[in-house]
Protein backbone atom coordinates (compact mmCIF):
# COMPACT_ATOMS: atom_id res chain seq x y z
CA UNK A 1 0.00 0.00 0.00
CA UNK A 2 1.34 3.42 -0.97
CA UNK A 3 2.38 5.62 1.94
CA UNK A 4 2.97 9.33 2.42
CA UNK A 5 6.70 8.65 2.49
CA UNK A 6 6.46 6.98 -0.92
CA UNK A 7 5.12 10.25 -2.34
CA UNK A 8 7.59 12.56 -0.64
CA UNK A 9 10.79 10.57 -1.16
CA UNK A 10 10.76 10.02 -4.91
CA UNK A 11 14.21 9.59 -6.43
CA UNK A 12 12.87 10.09 -9.97
CA UNK A 13 10.42 13.00 -9.78
CA UNK A 14 10.38 14.00 -13.46
CA UNK A 15 8.16 12.29 -16.05
CA UNK A 16 9.55 12.90 -19.55
CA UNK A 17 8.76 10.99 -22.71
CA UNK A 18 7.01 8.17 -20.86
CA UNK A 19 9.78 7.59 -18.28
CA UNK A 20 10.39 8.72 -14.71
CA UNK A 21 13.79 10.43 -14.50
CA UNK A 22 16.14 11.81 -11.89
CA UNK A 23 16.24 15.57 -11.55
CA UNK A 24 19.42 17.06 -13.01
CA UNK A 25 18.85 20.71 -12.17
CA UNK A 26 21.15 22.63 -9.84
CA UNK A 27 18.40 23.70 -7.41
CA UNK A 28 16.47 21.80 -4.78
CA UNK A 29 12.95 22.65 -3.65
CA UNK A 30 12.24 22.30 0.06
CA UNK A 31 8.61 21.62 0.99
CA UNK A 32 7.55 22.74 4.47
CA UNK A 33 4.61 21.81 6.67
CA UNK A 34 2.70 25.10 7.12
CA UNK A 35 1.53 24.01 10.57
CA UNK A 36 5.05 23.64 11.97
CA UNK A 37 7.25 25.38 9.42
CA UNK A 38 9.48 22.30 9.36
CA UNK A 39 10.55 20.78 6.03
CA UNK A 40 9.08 17.37 5.32
CA UNK A 41 10.25 16.79 1.74
CA UNK A 42 12.87 17.90 -0.75
CA UNK A 43 12.73 17.50 -4.48
CA UNK A 44 15.10 18.21 -7.30
CA UNK A 45 14.46 20.43 -10.31
CA UNK A 46 14.79 19.89 -14.03
CA UNK A 47 17.84 21.03 -15.96
CA UNK A 48 17.49 23.20 -19.07
CA UNK A 49 18.10 20.13 -21.23
CA UNK A 50 15.41 18.18 -19.42
CA UNK A 51 12.94 21.02 -19.98
CA UNK A 52 13.80 20.94 -23.68
CA UNK A 53 13.47 17.16 -23.75
CA UNK A 54 10.01 17.43 -22.18
CA UNK A 55 8.95 19.98 -24.83
CA UNK A 56 10.23 17.74 -27.63
CA UNK A 57 8.42 14.73 -26.17
CA UNK A 58 5.18 16.70 -25.97
CA UNK A 59 5.52 17.80 -29.60
CA UNK A 60 6.06 14.20 -30.71
CA UNK A 61 3.12 12.96 -28.65
CA UNK A 62 0.77 15.56 -30.10
CA UNK A 63 1.00 14.03 -33.56
CA UNK A 64 -0.66 10.88 -32.20
CA UNK A 65 -2.80 12.52 -29.53
CA UNK A 66 -4.54 14.82 -32.01
CA UNK A 67 -5.93 11.74 -33.77
CA UNK A 68 -7.08 10.04 -30.58
CA UNK A 69 -10.81 9.35 -30.61
CA UNK A 70 -12.99 11.18 -28.11
CA UNK A 71 -14.08 7.87 -26.57
CA UNK A 72 -10.43 6.94 -25.94
CA UNK A 73 -9.77 10.34 -24.38
CA UNK A 74 -12.81 9.84 -22.17
CA UNK A 75 -11.44 6.48 -21.05
CA UNK A 76 -8.17 8.13 -20.00
CA UNK A 77 -10.05 10.76 -18.01
CA UNK A 78 -12.09 7.99 -16.38
CA UNK A 79 -8.80 6.38 -15.41
CA UNK A 80 -7.57 9.59 -13.77
CA UNK A 81 -10.78 9.82 -11.73
CA UNK A 82 -10.54 6.18 -10.68
CA UNK A 83 -6.87 6.61 -9.75
CA UNK A 84 -7.60 9.59 -7.52
CA UNK A 85 -10.36 7.72 -5.72
CA UNK A 86 -8.24 4.59 -5.29
CA UNK A 87 -5.43 6.63 -3.71
CA UNK A 88 -7.68 8.96 -1.75
CA UNK A 89 -6.33 8.25 1.78
CA UNK A 90 -2.68 8.93 0.95
CA UNK A 91 -3.46 11.92 -1.31
CA UNK A 92 -5.63 13.48 1.40
CA UNK A 93 -2.82 12.98 3.91
CA UNK A 94 -0.37 14.63 1.51
CA UNK A 95 -2.63 17.63 0.96
CA UNK A 96 -3.12 18.08 4.70
CA UNK A 97 0.64 17.98 5.21
CA UNK A 98 1.43 20.23 2.26
CA UNK A 99 -1.33 22.84 2.69
CA UNK A 100 -2.31 22.54 6.33
CA UNK A 101 -5.93 21.88 5.41
CA UNK A 102 -8.40 20.16 7.74
CA UNK A 103 -9.17 16.60 6.70
CA UNK A 104 -12.75 17.34 5.67
CA UNK A 105 -11.63 20.12 3.33
CA UNK A 106 -8.83 18.02 1.84
CA UNK A 107 -11.27 15.17 1.20
CA UNK A 108 -13.70 17.58 -0.47
CA UNK A 109 -10.92 18.89 -2.70
CA UNK A 110 -9.99 15.40 -3.83
CA UNK A 111 -13.61 14.43 -4.47
CA UNK A 112 -14.02 17.62 -6.53
CA UNK A 113 -10.91 16.80 -8.57
CA UNK A 114 -12.20 13.31 -9.37
CA UNK A 115 -15.63 14.72 -10.26
CA UNK A 116 -13.95 17.20 -12.61
CA UNK A 117 -12.34 14.34 -14.55
CA UNK A 118 -15.74 12.60 -14.64
CA UNK A 119 -17.35 15.72 -16.04
CA UNK A 120 -14.87 16.21 -18.85
CA UNK A 121 -14.90 12.50 -19.67
CA UNK A 122 -18.65 12.81 -20.26
CA UNK A 123 -18.09 15.86 -22.44
CA UNK A 124 -15.47 13.98 -24.45
CA UNK A 125 -17.91 11.15 -25.07
CA UNK A 126 -20.37 13.73 -26.39
CA UNK A 127 -17.84 14.87 -28.98
CA UNK A 128 -18.40 11.65 -30.90
CA UNK A 129 -21.65 13.21 -32.13
CA UNK A 130 -20.20 14.07 -35.58
CA UNK A 131 -19.79 10.36 -36.27
CA UNK A 132 -23.31 9.84 -34.98
CA UNK A 133 -24.51 12.47 -37.43
CA UNK A 134 -22.80 10.67 -40.30
CA UNK A 135 -24.55 7.48 -39.22
CA UNK A 136 -27.79 9.43 -39.18
CA UNK A 137 -27.15 10.66 -42.71
CA UNK A 138 -26.58 7.08 -43.86
CA UNK A 139 -29.96 6.08 -42.49
CA UNK A 140 -31.64 9.14 -44.11
CA UNK A 141 -33.07 9.96 -40.68
CA UNK A 142 -36.55 8.69 -41.55
CA UNK A 143 -38.11 5.74 -43.36
CA UNK A 144 -35.06 3.51 -43.08
CA UNK A 145 -34.90 0.08 -41.46
CA UNK A 146 -31.76 0.77 -39.39
CA UNK A 147 -33.72 2.19 -36.45
CA UNK A 148 -31.07 1.17 -33.92
CA UNK A 149 -28.50 3.37 -35.69
CA UNK A 150 -30.89 6.31 -35.66
CA UNK A 151 -31.53 5.94 -31.94
CA UNK A 152 -27.80 5.72 -31.21
CA UNK A 153 -27.16 8.79 -33.36
CA UNK A 154 -29.81 10.74 -31.50
CA UNK A 155 -28.45 9.63 -28.12
CA UNK A 156 -24.93 10.78 -28.93
CA UNK A 157 -26.05 14.03 -30.53
CA UNK A 158 -28.18 14.87 -27.54
CA UNK A 159 -25.09 14.50 -25.38
CA UNK A 160 -23.27 17.02 -27.55
CA UNK A 161 -26.20 19.43 -27.40
CA UNK A 162 -26.27 19.13 -23.62
CA UNK A 163 -22.54 19.89 -23.56
CA UNK A 164 -23.11 23.05 -25.58
CA UNK A 165 -20.85 21.86 -28.38
CA UNK A 166 -23.26 20.63 -31.02
CA UNK A 167 -23.60 23.81 -33.05
CA UNK A 168 -19.89 24.21 -33.70
CA UNK A 169 -18.97 20.53 -33.84
CA UNK A 170 -21.80 19.38 -36.06
CA UNK A 171 -22.12 22.39 -38.34
CA UNK A 172 -21.93 21.52 -42.01
CA UNK A 173 -22.39 17.76 -41.59
CA UNK A 174 -24.85 16.20 -44.00
CA UNK A 175 -28.18 15.44 -42.34
CA UNK A 176 -27.32 17.31 -39.14
CA UNK A 177 -29.78 20.11 -39.80
CA UNK A 178 -32.63 17.63 -39.51
CA UNK A 179 -31.09 16.10 -36.40
CA UNK A 180 -30.69 19.39 -34.55
CA UNK A 181 -34.09 20.66 -35.64
CA UNK A 182 -35.76 17.45 -34.48
CA UNK A 183 -34.04 17.64 -31.10
CA UNK A 184 -34.77 21.35 -30.59
CA UNK A 185 -38.46 20.85 -31.38
CA UNK A 186 -38.65 17.84 -29.10
CA UNK A 187 -37.18 19.83 -26.23
CA UNK A 188 -39.40 22.81 -26.94
CA UNK A 189 -42.47 20.57 -26.76
CA UNK A 190 -41.32 19.12 -23.47
CA UNK A 191 -40.68 22.58 -22.07
CA UNK A 192 -44.14 23.79 -23.04
CA UNK A 193 -45.77 20.68 -21.63
CA UNK A 194 -46.99 19.31 -24.97
CA UNK A 195 -46.89 15.54 -25.36
CA UNK A 196 -44.01 14.50 -27.64
CA UNK A 197 -46.19 11.94 -29.34
CA UNK A 198 -48.31 14.68 -30.85
CA UNK A 199 -45.26 15.93 -32.79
Amino acid sequence: METLEDLTARTRPLFIGGDWRRAEGADTIEVCDPCTGAPFARTGTASAEQVSAAARAAARAFATWRRTAAADRAALLDGFAAGLRARKPVLVALQMRNNGKPRAEAETDLDDAAACFDYYADLARGLDAPRAAETLSDTHFAGHSRSRDRLEALRQARGAIDAGTAEGVLKGKEGVGNLLEFERRRRARRKSGVDEARG
